[in-house]
Parts: structure tokens; sequence; C-alpha cells
């Protein structure tokens, strides 16, 4: 059909529109920005766009400063408006971008004023907000769903946030295979301190995705490359849109040889067929040569090389093809022998510790017999002396024979060991040899060589991903191939086909990504290329392409780029071992494949669509395909009604796919990603069902019953994701899980071996049907298989267990990997200690019991087991040793401590709580970790040496002793002796298999717990070596140097030089001082360093001088605090400290200096410095001040705590809030607050004489009396030495007779003499006071006397009881010299005297009552007197009689007795 011209449609313009943010509003949860129109711009002119493919577009145009208006020339308005941060929207060809305004200039030319705006897309302002540390500390894989809105499961703040959490940003579209890959992702990080911006273009980068940025919604979209543009058939040639085109071919990226490492330093030196840490191939420069295989005639010659060197590249090449094999084997066969050496040199460790230990052994009984004090080992073998010695003595005992049993051992491993190294050294020597045949010195000639370094182009490739030497290679042989043909560059400049009417058939043909064919003949150029940047200049009509080519058809290239891929794959396979985003993405299979050619032809059904006719009736909305001017396809077309949408392909009887109210029919859903709630799908062998995260399988038995949920579903077969619901009731499968969801369990389980009689919750069998045949729908499964993700894999079988029939395990394997089965039978059973080390093979009747390094043997100890044990044992005494020397080495860290370069105080091995186990598996620990490995190893000595297995005692006949004592007989075959749980005894002595394993198995874990607890603190405590943190280089030379990527600034730190903070000079348009001018290399750029000039900006070298070009301004996050230093200031003053606001207590006139203003406004200076060298300051505190006289002596020196008051005088009070100190000497002192540890009121001045003096400790005071004794030690105190000028501990002496004051310089008093540390001498304390701590209320109590020296006795006490607040009494006692206790009481009810059992109470409201014994006087305030004799004879005086009660005779007796008289 003939194409039409619609001269109707309107040519694209740009249209500009000038925005105002207005804040945001939310809506549906998601946060809008508010813009509001201030000017449409259509005075903009020179309109000029940059569209570029995953990054920030650029926009920029020109605005008049004046403008007409009614005729009138006037200033534009828009003008003033034009500010940053403004948004512009533009608008063309239906798009619509939203840019910010970033900077602007105002110009003036002759013609015209104007101002010159430009602009970038919206997603800029994500380089406003900032990350730190993305991923660093765990390198935990993500997905790019997870980098942008955050993992949940990641174990920092910022990996859980995501990049997008502190923008306005969303996420749009993500293509779906990047939601495919979510198990584990790409390990993605961001070291320091980078943009959000700069961190998901990175992330682009590695995932190799395309971004298209929506500026007006905000949302970033993620597409596969391939996905995004199409080949719209768009090409340029000769005469056909093309206007210029330029081909350049750079060389400066090629290389020829290409070293290649991973992860700390990994080389490729055991994959690489010569051992080179390097790939090399000369293909591009030998092309096009060609040779007759036979003749060796040239046929075609080499554009670079001479004939000459194509003949040694291409002779060498097939000697190492024809060698490879060889040396393949001759490598392989050295790796097995050094395994070898491995293994025999551990026995040899073995062996040599055997000897060592029985060496220990005889020695001690050497010693003992000997006499000699102390036990002297080397820890090594006896030298030939010391062996020749010890034979001539002790020859004929049992413990030397043990040594020369030891020793023999030992010779005969350490042989092995030796023979094993000559057959290293001679494989190493056979493959050193095929390697000198192979090297290049012997198969070229001096003159090739020479000439072959020209060709050579060196480049170093680095993947810290890689671990592991093949997938190294591999990535390589990837790596080079891209690098082998020189960078080709493609610029074309093509005609504004979008300004021409007539080619409106081609608008919708140029975007950003799709493919275009470029061809010129006359430069032999013919290629697809994808655009990658377009910029139009909308005014002059011009468009400029940046493309990147796809395919390129020029012979030369493709032949060549044929060849060196040939050459590439075919030198090595290298075996996948580790899943990468390449083979993901790569990877395809048949329904893959299904899915792609499905999306292709769907795209060309609809793209490519001509000549189709709609019809809109009652019937609805048709579309047909027109096969001719007057006949449509009847039987395929599409039909709309307002409740559905259908596609027939039978003329319309049936529509197999279609879109009702109900939902989706189709006879195929193709697609990558199907999502729902509940998916069923079946056919007639069965049934899937999956409902959210529970799936069931069903076979082809169906339900017969119409009234049920699963009418003509088959019985469960299957069970997968959340499987654990009731079996019995098989119906209630589609109801809600249990809200417990500790009961949840999920796997995979599988039911089978279905009963004829038993049905499932014995209800009657419902028969059901089967393919015909009937069987019970509900009968019961027999045997059960379950994978699961808490239990392990396990096989059940539906046992009738007495009289009850339930699920019992035949078979299961636990989460630790522990294996147990009820019976079990193998034919080539197999068990490693670990890989390449066997243990036992049934099937070559093989058992290695010597195997014995981390493993426990089970059952009773045999004699050989027996030394297993022992060895290990011993080994792990050694361990413990290393463990705890780690342990004193590391529990103590620099991290977290004090200013003073002191490690902390916090044991963080032993404290669980401590911060170095934050954000680590080790935070949920509550025992420290070397508590609990001593616990465990202490356990596990007590087990094998101490008598702790308890003997039955009905069996006295056994012998006693330790697990390891010779004592203790194993005797295997009595298969009898078994202890209550059925486990083997050990000669009826109660060996425990359990106990057995559980020990040995808790130090193990325990000290697997420790190591990595002490290598995770390792990694916290200090800088992990070979991490990357930056360009950061580490050599002898320059010591520690880190360069910005771009090369603009450098820091470096040596212990030579002192540390520096450099500007390239290339950035500098000045230099100060020569003498701080360097070079060094600069940032690795493309693989490579190269030298720079540095000029130093701050400098301080060793001797600690400082050197600082221009000034330091330092604001505080606040803007209340400023530190400025200047050398230029007008005012002299080099150094200050600044707040907004003067300081607190500065009244009066404003002295000079004292307030400084500038743009960021008025400052008050709170400490500064002038260039003659004062310093003024408010306040002044400071952690190492020193402060000399006029002398130059140190007065004060904070540093070492040195405060000379000899230099000061003091008028008035000296007043201090807290005073620490070893020794106070005053005259007179008047402390206002004292905190001390200890206070002692001794008095100095009598020495040698008995002394009275008060000693102040923690709650106690006590009164002492004591002889004070000076010692022959004379006292010394931090001062300046004046010879040495340095501060250091210097002899103390009395100033003079008085010992009033001390000085370290005796040259300046009259008389000096020494002052000696004094001993206190037989003190004698005579009272005490002190807080009872055995009273539940801490009562203060004092003690009288010094007592008798027989606990209390003869000591008086004084203290007030308290048991209740009703309650309370003060008590005075004492205990006489022989024990008895004296005591008054005063209390609310009076006095009480106490002596013995003897007491007279004294109260005011019952008088006075005397007690001895069983007697009692009784004296009431009112009332009568008793005496009780305590037999129950009493005499009562009452207001008027004398009672008298005798339970014997009244005898009165007198002179005269009168009687009423």
């Amino acid at each position: 059909m003939s194409k039409v011209i619609d001269y109707s449609l309107e040519l694209a313009k740009p249209k500009l529109k000038l925005l105002k943010p207005n804040g945001y509003e939310v809506i549906n949860g998601v946060p809008v920005q508010n813009n509001i129109t201030i000017a449409n711009l259509n005075e903009a002119y020179h309109i000029k766009r940059v569209a570029k493919l995953s990054n920030i577009n650029e926009l920029e145009f020109k605005v008049p400063y004046f403008i007409e208006f009614n005729h009138k020339i006037i200033d534009n308005p828009v003008i003033e408006n034009l500010r940053d941060k403004y948004i512009i929207q533009f608008e063309c060809n239906g798009e619509k971008e939203l840019y910010l305004i970033n900077s602007y200039s105002n110009e003036m030319t002759d013609d015209n004023d104007f101002r010159l705006v430009k602009c970038l897309e919206l997603p800029y302002e994500l380089s406003d907000d900032y990350i730190q540390n993305f991923n660093v500390t765990n390198t935990e894989g993500f997905t790019i769903r997870e980098i942008l809105q955050g993992k949940t499961s990641a174990s920092g703040t910022t990996e859980r946030n995501g990049l997008l959490k502190k923008t306005n940003w969303t996420i749009g579209h993500i293509d779906t295979a990047f939601d495919l890959i979510n198990d584990t992702g790409l390990p993605f990080t961001i070291r320091g301190k980078s943009t959000v911006l700069n961190g998901i273009l990175s992330m682009a980068q590695m995932y190799r995705c395309t971004i298209i940025w929506d500026s007006v919604n905000k949302k970033i979209n993620i597409y596969e490359p391939q996905n995004v543009g199409v080949d719209r058939g768009l090409h340029f040639s000769y005469g056909h849109y093309l206007k210029t085109l330029s081909n350049d071919f750079n060389t400066d990226k090629m290389v020829t040889r290409l070293y290649v490492y991973g992860k700390d330093g990994l080389s490729i030196e055991d994959e690489s067929p010569l051992g080179q840490d390097y790939i090399e191939d000369y293909t591009y420069y030998i092309y096009p040569f060609e040779r007759d295989e036979v003749t060796r005639e040239v046929i075609k010659h080499s554009r670079h090389m001479t004939d000459e060197l194509c003949h040694a590249l291409l002779d060498y090449r097939e000697l190492i093809n024809t060698n490879e094999e060889d040396l393949k084997n001759l490598t392989d066969d050295l790796k097995s022998e050094r395994s070898t050496l491995s293994d025999l040199e551990i026995d040899m460790y073995h062996a040599e510790q055997d000897l060592i230990r029985a060496q220990d052994q005889h020695y001690i009984y050497y010693a003992i017999r000997n006499n000699i004090d102390g036990f002297d080992t080397t820890g090594k073998p006896y030298t030939q002396a010391e062996y020749d010695k010890f034979a001539s003595e002790m020859g004929g005992t049992q413990l030397w024979q043990d040594v020369v049993s030891a020793r023999t051992s030992y010779e005969q491993a350490e042989q092995l060991v030796n023979a094993q190294n000559i057959i290293i050294e001679n494989k190493m020597q056979l493959v050193q040899n095929l390697r000198n045949t192979l090297s290049e010195e012997n198969n070229f000639t001096p003159a090739l060589l020479a000439e072959k370094k020209q060709f050579t182009k060196e480049r170093e490739f680095t993947d810290p991903n890689q671990i592991y030497p093949n997938k190294l290679y591999e990535a390589g042989l990837k790596e080079f191939e891209a690098l082998q043909l020189p960078e080709k560059i493609f610029s074309i400049d093509v005609v504004n086909f979008l300004d021409c009417i007539e080619e409106q058939w081609n608008w919708n043909k140029l975007n950003l990504s799709d493919i275009v064919s470029i061809k010129h003949e006359a430069l032999k150029v013919d290629i697809k290329a994808r655009i990658i940047e377009i910029d139009f200049d909308y005014d002059s009509g011009s468009i400029k392409l940046t493309i990147s080519v796809t395919d390129d058809y020029s012979d030369d290239t493709k032949t060549l780029a044929e060849l060196i891929n040939k050459l590439i794959s075919t030198s090595i396979q290298v075996e996948a071992t580790i899943p990468v985003w390449e083979e993901l993405q790569n990877k395809t299979d048949y329904v893959s494949t299904i899915i792609e050619k499905f999306y292709d032809d769907v795209a060309d059904q609809i793209n490519l669509a001509v000549n189709q006719s709609v019809i809109i009736n009652e019937y609805g909305i048709s579309v047909y395909e027109l096969l001719d001017a007057n006949t449509k396809d009847e039987m395929n077309f599409l039909r709309i009604t307002n409740g559905a949408l259908g596609i027939t392909n039978d003329g319309g009887v049936t529509y197999k796919n279609a879109i009702t109210t109900e939902g989706i029919i189709g006879e195929r859903v193709i697609g990558k990603i199907i999502m729902g709630h509940n998916l069923i799908m079946g056919d007639p062998d069965g049934m899937l069902e999956i409902l959210g995260n529970k799936g069931v399988v069903r076979d082809r038995c169906l339900d017969p019953r119409p009234d049920t949920p699963t009418y003509l579903r088959g019985r469960e077969v299957m069970r997968f994701g959340l499987y654990n619901y009731d079996i019995n009731n098989v119906d209630d499968y589609r109801n809600p899980h249990p809200t417990d969801i500790s009961q949840d369990r999920f796997g995979i389980q599988l039911f089978g071996n279905f009963s004829d009689t038993l049905t499932v919750g014995s209800v009657p069998p419902i028969l059901g049907n089967s393919a015909g045949l009937p069987q019970n729908y509900n009968a019961q499964p027999l045997s059960r298989v379950t994978m699961d993700s808490q239990e392990g894999f396990y096989i059940d079988k539906w046992d009738n267990r007495d009289g009850e029939y339930k699920w019992s395990k035949k078979f299961y394997v636990d989460t630790e990997g522990s294996l147990f089965a009820e019976d079990m039978t193998t034919y080539r059973l197999k068990i490693l200690q670990k890989p390449g080390v066997l243990l036992l093979d049934a099937e070559e009747r093989f058992i290695n019991i010597g195997r014995m390094s981390e493993m426990v043997l089970d059952g009773a100890l045999t004699p050989l087991e027996k030394i297993q044990v022992r060895t290990e044992w011993a080994r792990i005494q050694k361990e413990f040793i290393e463990l705890q020397k780690a342990y004193l080495d590391h529990r103590y860290t620099y991290r977290g401590g004090d200013a003073y370069g002191n490690k902390s105080n916090i044991d963080h091995l032993n404290t669980p709580s401590s911060p170095a186990w934050t954000g680590t598996n080790f935070a949920g620990y509550s025992t420290g970790f070397w508590s609990n490995y001593q616990s465990m190893y202490n356990a596990l000595n007590k087990y094998l040496n101490i008598d702790v297995i308890i003997l039955p005692t009905n069996k006295p006949n056994y012998p006693n002793g330790s697990l390891l004592s010779d004592a203790r007989k194993h005797i295997t075959e009595r298969e009898n002796d078994l202890d209550d749980n059925g486990e083997v005894l050990e000669m009826g002595t109660g060996f425990s298999r359990s106990v057995f394993v559980n020990t040995f198995t808790n130090y193990y874990n325990a000290t697997k717990v420790l190591v990595d607890a002490i290598n995770t603190l390792i990694r916290w405590a200090g800088t992990e070596l070979g991490k990357f943190y930056n360009d950061i280089r580490m050599d002898a030379e320059d010591g520690i140097v880190v360069t910005r990527s771009d090369n603009t600034n450098q820091i470096w730190m040596s212990a030579t030089d002192g540390f520096s903070i450099a500007k390239n000079k290339n950035d500098l348009y000045y230099s100060y001082y020569p003498f701080l001018e360097y070079s060094k290399p600069g940032a690795e750029i493309s693989g490579s360093r190269t030298m720079q000039s540095w000029q130093k900006l701050f400098y301080a070298d060793t001797d600690g001088n400082l050197n600082l070009l221009g000034s330091l301004d330092m604001l505080s996050l606040d803007n209340q605090t400023r530190v400025l230093i200047d050398q230029n200031s007008p005012e002299g003053i080099a150094f200050s400290i600044m707040g907004r606001t003067r300081s607190i207590g500065m009244e009066g006139a404003v002295r000079d200096g004292e307030r400084y203003s500038d743009h960021t406004g008025e400052w008050w200076r709170k400490l500064y410095m002038d260039t003659d060298g004062n310093l003024f300051a408010n306040d002044l505190t400071a952690n190492r001040l020193i402060l000399r006289d006029i002398d130059g002596d140190v007065v004060l020196d904070a540093k070492s705590g040195f405060f000379d008051l000899n230099k000061f005088h003091f008028n008035g009070n000296l007043l201090a809030q807290n005073i620490v100190t070893g020794t106070i000497l005053a005259g007179i002192g008047h402390i206002a607050d004292l905190t001390v540890n200890r206070l002692k009121s001794i008095d100095l001045t009598k020495e040698g004489k008995e002394a009275n003096y008060v000693d102040i400790e923690n709650q106690y005071i006590k009164w002492i009396t004591a002889s004070l004794q000076a010692t022959s030690t004379q006292r010394t105190q931090m001062a300046l030495n004046r010879e040495t000028e340095e501060m250091e501990m210097m002899p103390l002496y009395w100033t003079d007779s008085s010992r009033t004051s001390t000085t370290t310089y005796p040259e300046d008093c009259s008389s000096p003499s020494p002052v000696y540390e004094q001993t206190i001498v037989n003190p004698v304390t005579k009272m005490e006071m002190n807080f009872d701590e055995n009273d539940p209320n801490n009562i203060p109590k004092i003690i009288l006397g010094a007592g008798t020296g027989n606990g209390d006795n003869g000591k008086g006490f004084i203290f007030k009881s308290y048991p209740s607040a009703s309650e309370q009494s003060l008590m005075i006692q004492y205990i006489d010299t022989t024990g008895k206790t004296r005591e008054v009481k005063l209390d609310d009810k009076g006095v009480t005297l106490t002596a013995g059992n003897k007491s007279v109470v004294v109260s005011e409201s019952d008088g006075v009552k005397l007690t001895a014994g069983s007697k009692v006087v009784t004296i009431p305030e009112t009332g009568g007197i008793k005496v009780e004799n305590g037999n129950g004879s009493l005499i009562e005086f009452s207001s008027s009689d004398i009672n008298i009660t005798a339970i014997g005779k009244v005898n009165i007796q007198g002179t005269e007795i009168h009687l009423n008289t």
C-alpha cells in the first residue's frame, strides 16, 4: 500500500514551563510533590537537550533579558524567577520530563542580553542525599529490589532501609528476570560515603541493567538491556539522513598480556598451563598472517609483525597445545603428592607429641629420683647427647622404654616425611623441566623476543569476588576477550527528519536504546548500533547520535573476532562451581525459549499489524484482519462487549481466550511470573493445588461425594511448603491454619502404600474411582516420607504399637547430620572423617582407627581406641594453652579504650553484652566464651583423668580408676554388660557412650565458639588485611597512601615522613612552598598507576612540626561553635575558638579581639591566640597542658600529673571540689569536699616514735596507736630533670627540718633531707566505727578497745538496734575478758541493764524490775513491791499490807518482835 502523507500533523516543538516546588501531599501512602506553574517559557530559544541511556539527561536554553510588550521593550519578568532548584517542565513528542535548574549565567553580546540556564533531569536531586558503608561488614547478597527498598534480614540499618529510604523516590517497574533472582543476589557494596545517585548508577553497572527515570512520578524503572529499545528499521546511509560519519580506532585499552588476580591476591598460576599469573595472546598483531602448514610457505603477511615472529608464535602455540595434557597430569600429580605430605607431616607431629609426653613422664621420675627441683622441658625431642646420657642411667626402666618406643615411632614418621619430600622434589623437577622446554627463552631468539616486546601491551585485571582459581581464570578469559580488539568509536550527524512532515513514518523510530543500521560503502562501514545518547539542537535542527556497536559486518573485523574467540574458547575448559549473575542472565532452557519466542511473535503481531478492520455495532467492538480490500478473516477475530473481551479462532463458536468479570480464561497462559492466592492444575493423572504457602499433589483416585469440598479430587500423595495440618481431616485443607505458629512445619511430605483395609480415622470406606478401577478414597497411607526444615529427613510407617495405630520413625537424618536407622544394610558403606580422609570402607574391608582428630569413637574403648583418646587429649591440652594465650592477648582491645591510648577494661571474650558482639551471631549468648570453654575443658579433664565414673556397688571386684587409667580393663566381647539405657558398659563400670560423646562434643562446640569469637573480635578491633577501603596502598617505602579515585587529593602516612594531605598540582595554579612538593603514584585508573605531582596542603612530620597552607575554619553542625586558624588575620589573631554568645560571667567593655564578624554573622571569641604568642581564654581545660616559668622550668605538666606548688604563692584558701592524691602534706588545710580511697592522719614528724592516728578506708574509721619507722627506700616524684630536660621520676626531699613541704631540687634548699618510704609497725586499733553489714539496716557501730586478742573479748560496742520502725533501741555492750556480755539497752519502754542472766529493767510505766536467775524483785510506780524467790515463795508489799507466801516455814528472828503493839 502506498504511504499517504498527513499534512495536518504538527511538527514537534519543545514546550518549556517554569515550576516552583510547593511542598508534598501524601496520596495512597506515597508522598507526591506539588509544583506551581509560574510561567510558560515561550520566549526561550537555543534549546538543547541531551538524552542519555541509564544516566541523567541534560537541558539548556536561553531567555532574553528584554522582551516586547504592547510595542514596548520591557524587562523580562521571568528572569528573576529562574532560580536554582526551581523546576523546568520539558514537553515534546508526547514526552514529559522534569529538570532541576542547576546553574545559570548572565551574558551580554552585541546582539542580545540573555540568561543561559543549564538543567539536569530531576533524578539529579538524589545526589543531595548521602549514604555511608552499605553492606561493608558482612558482604551479603542483595537483589536490585532489596538494594533500593531494603532487606529486612540484613544486619545493618542502612541495608535494612535501602538506598531510597531517605528520598521521595520509589520503585516503578523491575523486569521479571531481576525479580526471579531473589535468593542470594550479588554482594553489592558501597564503602565510605557516597551519594544515593552514585549508588544507584553503581548498582546498574554491577547488575548490567538499564535505568529509565520517570521524573514526573519520581519512579525508577529497571530493565534488562535487551528489553529496552527495538530495531524499528531506521537506517542511515550516504544520501539517507546521514550528514557526517567518523570511525575512530583506539588501541589505548587494548592488551596482549593480562595479569589476573582475585580476592586477597589470588592468582591463576595453578590454572595457567605454564604456571604464569597472566593470559597472553598476539592474534590481533599476527592477523592476517597465513601459511601452508606443510611447506610453511607464507600465503599472507601480517600487517605488523615479521614473518619470522609470526612463525615462532604459531609454533610456540602448537608446542604448548601438544604438551598441555602432559603438563596438567604432572601438576595434578604434584598436588596429590603434596596432599600426601601434609598427612604425613600431621602424623609426624602426633608422633613428636607422643615422644615429648613420654620424655616428660620420664623426666619427672628422673627428677624425683635424683632430688632435682622443678620440671624442665624443652618441648622438643632429646638431643643425641641427652638421649645417650639418659639411656646409660635409666636404660632398664619402663618409662625409658616408653621413650625409646616413642622415639622409634617418631624417627620412622620423620623418615616417611623426608622420603615424601624427595618424591615432591623429583616431581617438581619434572614439572620445571617441561616448563623450561615451554619457556619463551628456549623458543624465541633474543631478536624475536625484542620484537615481541614491542607488541606486549600489559594490563591488570582484579576481581575481588573471585575466591577459586578456576573461576578466576574463566573470568580473566572473558575480560581478555573483550580487550583484544581496538575500541571502535562512531560519531555521526544526521538530518533532523523530525522537522520534516514527509518523514512522519520515521518520527517514532528515533529513541534511546533503539537499534539503527549505519552503512557507508566508501568507508567500509556496515554496522548495527544501539543509540545510547541523543543530542538535540532544536533551533539548528541538528541531531548527534552516540552509538554502541552491537553487530559489525565489516569482513576484516568479523573474521579477526571469530579467530580470537575460537582461540580463547578452545584454550581451556573450566568447570563452573559458583553461580554468578552472568550465568543467571544468560541461562536459557526450553521454557525460556518458548516464552521469548512468544513475546517476539506477539510483539510482531501487534507492532507489524496492517489491514485491520474495526466494526462497532450492537454486538460490541470487533477487530478483523482484511484478507483483501473486501474480505475479512471471519474465523479469527477479537470482540469486546460490556462484560467480556474474547478472541476466537473458530468464527465465534468458542472463545477459548477471554477476559470476563469472573476472571481470565485461556488455553495457555505464558509468562515469567504467575501471582495469586490459589493455583489448581490437573489432568487425568491427578491434580496440583497451591494455596498460599501450602501445596498438595493428589492422585487419580477421586472423591465420589458431590457434597464435599474435595469432590472429584484425588487422595493426597504429597504435601509441600507449610505441610503440618491435620492428615485425619483432609477436607479442612482450605480452612485457615491455627493461630499457634509454633506448630508450623515447612518441608515436603509424601504418602504412599495405601491400605486395602485401614481407613483414615477408622471411618467406613469411601469407594472411589482410579482410572476405572474401584479404590478406597479414604484409605490409610501406610508409609510416609518427610523432609522438614527443622527436623531433617525421616521415613515413617503406620504401625500397630501396643494395640494402637500410629506413625513410627524407621529411618531419619536430623539437622545436625546424624543418621538413625532401625535396620540398615549396605554393601558399599564408606565413612569419611573429612573430604579425602577415609575411616571405613565396607567394600574394601578397610577400617582406619588411627584417624581420630576431631571426632569421638562410640562404644566401649578398645586398647587401640584408648591410644587414640590419649593422643587426642594431648592435642587438646596443647590447644588449651594456645587458646589461653590467644584469650589473654585479645580479650582487651584498644577499641573502646580511653583517650590516653589504654585498652578497654571490658573483657570482651567473657562479656556477652560487649558492643563487639552487636549485630553478630554472638549477640544472643549469655555466658562468657572463655568461661564456657574453660568449663568444658575442665569437664573433659575431669572425665578423662579423675575417678568420676561411679562403679556399681554390687560389683566390688571391678577395678577403679579414670577413663584413661591403666587399672581399667576394656573388654568389648561381653554383650550382656548393659546399663539402664541399654548402652554397652565397660567391664560393668558404668561407661556410657552418650556421656563420652557429649563430653567431647561439648568441648569441640565450646572451642569453635571461642575461636570464632576471637576472630570476630580481631576483625571488630582492627583493620582487616586485604579488605578494600578505597584506593589504599601500603608498602615499606611510603607507608599508607590513600588517593581519591579522580587523582585530585592524596593522604599518606609513614613513620619516616609523618602525615600529609596533598592536592594534585594540576588542580592548583600556585605553589606555596617548593619543599612541600613531591611526586608519587596516583590512584589506579584502568588497571594502572602513573606518577603525579602533588602539593602538600597539610603536613605533620615525625618531629611534631605541622605545616598548613591557608586557613582552617571549622564550624559545628548546629552553627553555634567555630574554630578558626588564620595565619593572615588582619587583627593578628592566628587562632580562635568562638561561639554565638558572649561567655557567661563576662561583663563590662568588650576587649580587643573578643568580637568577630564576617559573612556568617557575629561571633564571640572564647579562646584565641595572637601572633605575639599571647593566649586569651575565658576558661581553659587541657589534658596535656605544660606550663613553664620564665627560666624554662616546668611548673605544671598535666600529662604526667606534675604541679610544682613551690613556684606559686597562694593568698587565701585553696578550694577544690575533689582532690585525689597519694599523700597530702600541709600545715593547715581547709577542704570543703574531700573524696579519697583512704585517709590517714599520720604525723610524719614522729618517725621512730609512737604515733596516734586515724585511718579511714571504705566504711571503716579506726583510731590506731602504732610505731612509725622509715625504710631505706626514698620516695620519688615526677618532675623535670634539669640536665636531660625530660620529665622523669626524681628523688623527693624535705625542704627543711619542719617537714611540711617537699622538693625534687635539693640544691634549692638550705637543709634538705631525703623523704623515705615509711612503714607502720605494731598497729593497735583502740577504737573503730563501721557499718554492720550483717544487720539488714546496715546500722553504724562503734567498737571501743583493742580487746584481749581473743575474738571480741575485752571490747565495748555502741550501736542502735532497729528491728522495725516501732521497735528501736540504743545498745551499749561490753564483752569481758572471759567472753561474758554486759549490756545496757535504752528503748521506748525504758532502760535495761543485763549481766549474764541477771538484769535490771527501769520503765516509766512499769517501774523497776530486778532479775537474778529465777529470783525477781518488782518495784512498780504504783502498787506494791513484790519479791519472788523463784520456787513459789514470795513477799508482797501493798499500800497497807505485807503478804508473805512460803512453800516452807516462815521464820522471824530478832531481839524483839512486836506484833500489833
